[in-house]
């Protein structure tokens, strides 16, 4: 009976992850296609100033060819990002969001709700990961998450860190 409900547990579990890794997926394809209409249509552009200047002579052709040609850069430029950048924004990201997690550290602690700050900023971070998850999927998958042994005083049910950080025995 318990290697049963083990095996649903984890069965559910993978179903979770599989709708989340879905939902990310059909954003992703979405976002793709939204860029690939944008560069279709800045072509178009492109292609309708390169039109309009065989009806023009001289320096107002010169001008709508030169626009057409500033088009086409940006099609060719267009959403490419630097992975330096990349880096730097995850970087910032990661210690703004450590020191909201050290700061929620102290508020846990001045109510008496001890924990290991690593541990506390983790389920900050954890819990702040699923409003970047399409769908409410994350939502439930952070709610059937298990973490053994994180501190010694249960969070209430309701605290910003739900079950995600409250002591759960082995099973």
């Amino acid at each position: 009976m318990v290697q049963q409900k083990k095996i649903i547990k984890t069965l559910a579990h993978l179903f979770m992850w599989t709708l989340v890794a879905w939902g990310i997926y059909r954003s992703v394809v979405k976002s793709a296609d939204q860029l690939r209409a944008q560069r279709i249509e800045l072509t178009r552009q492109a292609d309708l100033l390169e039109q309009q200047a065989k009806d023009y002579e001289g320096s107002q052709a010169k001008k709508l060819r030169n626009q057409a040609a500033e088009l086409r850069d940006q099609v060719r430029n267009f959403w490419r990002a630097d992975w330096k950048y990349l880096v730097l924004a995850g970087a910032t990201y990661a210690a703004a969001i450590s020191m909201s997690g050290l700061y929620w550290n102290m508020c846990l602690t001045a109510i008496g709700q001890t924990a290991p700050w690593p541990i506390v900023i983790w389920a900050y971070f954890y819990g702040n990961l699923g409003k970047y998850v399409p769908g409410k999927a994350m939502v439930v998958l952070l709610e059937q998450t298990k973490v053994s042994g994180v501190c010694q005083v249960p969070f209430a049910r309701n605290s910003p860190f739900g079950c995600c950080a409250q002591k759960v025995p082995d099973t």
